[in-house]
């Protein structure tokens, strides 16, 4: 009876590992046997591995047994992804093909929202290459007409922290989400080091975005080492042998074969924070959709 209160405790979670269990004299006057029949019954579980016996100190329910193949990281938060879906009520087979629908669905388009054609780029990389959507981009400087014929085709606005207020406003007025890309600290960990030995040469392809690592140079310390440049103006400048140069994309694209040789693409991803709130936008318009498909047939059958 005692192995069979174990066996049914452990199975139905009532005990666990590490807990505690009867003495060989509470179990004894529990059932009304000898000490030494459960003693025995206790060994037997031992030998199955259910549970542990310490000298002076007790009985208790075995450790958790490892798994006998050590699963790679990805397959780790692969699971534990899936076991998230199992306390929402979704299955692995059906959390699969939802994931699936939602990111392989018509691609949305977002609107990267910046002062300049180096964010800009940096932005729209990251959710095509990402993301796999489409983008469009809005020029703080446009004029609102201009402005309103893109954001009308687009599903949400991305942006940056320097327009954050004004993105939040377009996305009220259109009606539209806005996200707001924050970089990953791995890239900006990796040029901070640069910085921190000597000068790096930053070349941009455009004017206000080497106006605003100026700006940044005066105010934050570690980028007091930052020397930008403007593409247009490379030819002018001198570089000294040896120095480290980061080139945007859009220069990298833009100059191809006559980047400076040595120079680094100063390609950095989104941080997690941006990452999951755009995850956010593209799950909520499929559940949008997939709500609005189930309530067409209704409409049309009460019609």
């Amino acid at each position: 009876m005692l192995r069979r209160r174990v066996h049914w405790g452990i199975h139905l979670g009532l005990v666990k590992s590490g807990d505690r269990l009867p003495s060989l004299r509470a179990a004894s006057t529990e059932f009304g046997v000898d000490q030494r029949l459960v003693l025995a019954a206790y060994r037997e579980l031992e030998q199955e591995g259910l549970v542990v016996m310490r000298p002076r100190s007790g009985i208790y329910v075995a450790p958790e047994r490892q798994p006998s193949a050590n699963p790679p990281a990805s397959a780790r938060w692969m699971s534990e992804m899936f076991l998230h879906g199992f306390a929402r009520g979704v299955p692995p087979k059906s959390l699969g093909s939802l994931l699936t629908c939602a990111v392989a669905q018509q691609p949305l388009t977002a609107a990267c929202y910046e002062c300049n054609a180096d964010q800009i780029l940096w932005m729209a990389s990251q959710l095509r290459g990402e993301f796999g959507l489409s983008t469009t981009w809005v020029d703080t400087t446009d004029q609102p007409e201009v402005a309103a014929e893109r954001l009308k085709h687009a599903d949400f606005i991305v942006t940056t922290t320097f327009h954050a207020a004004d993105a939040r406003k377009l996305g009220e007025q259109f009606d539209l989400p806005v996200v707001v890309a924050t970089a990953g600290r791995d890239g900006v960990t990796q040029i901070r080091a640069e910085l921190g030995r000597g000068p790096v040469y930053f070349i941009g392809s455009d004017q206000r975005y080497a106006q605003k690592l100026l700006d940044a140079c005066d105010s934050t310390r570690w980028m007091s080492n930052l020397r930008p440049i403007v593409a247009d103006q490379l030819r002018h400048t001198e570089i000294p042998a040896g120095a480290p140069v980061v080139v945007t994309q859009a220069v990298a694209e833009t100059l191809g074969p006559d980047v400076p040789r040595g120079a680094a693409v100063f390609d950095y991803p989104f941080s997690t924070e941006a990452r999951g709130e755009i995850l956010g936008v593209m799950l909520a318009a499929y559940f949008k959709a997939k709500e609005q498909s189930q309530l067409a047939p209704a409409a049309q059958s009460a019609g």
